[in-house]
């Protein structure tokens, strides 16, 4: 990449690791090498035009506090910022994949309701292990018979396969993320989710062993 050299793609994020460490707190990316190999590095990325917008200042690392997590965020000569994933700039998903990123994101709100509803109700355990779950904030919410996968591919399957969904452009300052272009086709989904899906709060361990061996 540029005039660094990696033999492996973990190579190149434990690169991308090292440089949001180094700057996290720091209002910019300054060092001369770190900032030309994440010039290197967003132009990999599936969205550079747009990510670039009219021009690159520099870079910076943020916060996503949806996540809380960081990473880096470009800064633009119109003095806007914007995410980007280095993930993405390596393996770049595909249309399927942004699509069925789209579906998750558009009944978010639905898998939080229901986790705040069944703590609201009383002690909570999880759905898997049966052990006691303490806080909402250390519980997932996993999909049952069926998988999200499931009901989100027969969706896709029905509406004729990912081309025929329409995904919007990342927002202009921030954090970014693909939304479905279409907010009718999102309302259908919106309420296929919720007729079809069952849903139950279970622990994060149960819940990232169970996508693991590939049953969610």
């Amino acid at each position: 990449m540029g005039d660094e050299h990696f033999r492996t793609k973990e190579a190149v994020r434990d690169r991308c690791r090292a440089i949001r460490d180094r700057y996290q707190g720091h209002p910019q990316v300054i060092g001369e090498d770190d900032d030309r190999f994440l010039r290197d590095l967003l132009a990999l990325h599936p969205d550079y035009e747009f990510k670039k917008g009219h021009g690159i200042t520099g870079f910076t690392v943020i916060r996503n506090d949806e996540h809380g997590t960081y990473g880096f965020a470009v800064m633009r000569v119109d003095r806007t910022a914007i995410d980007f994933s280095w993930n993405t700039c390596l393996n770049p998903p595909t249309p399927r994949q942004k699509v069925l990123g789209c579906l998750r994101r558009a009944v978010k709100e639905q898998v939080v309701s229901h986790r705040d509803a069944v703590f609201a109700a009383g002690p909570v355990t999880c759905a898997i292990t049966g052990v006691p779950i303490a806080s909402k904030h250390e519980a997932h919410v996993d999909h049952h018979t069926p998988t999200f996968a499931q009901i989100a591919e027969a969706f896709i399957a029905a509406q004729g396969g990912p081309d025929a969904f329409r995904i919007s452009d990342d927002i202009p300052d921030g954090f970014s993320h693909a939304e479905l272009a279409d907010k009718e086709l999102e309302s259908v989904w919106q309420d296929h989710h919720q007729e079809v899906a069952v849903l139950r709060v279970v622990t994060k361990f149960a819940n990232l062993s169970r996508r693991r061996d590939g049953s969610s």
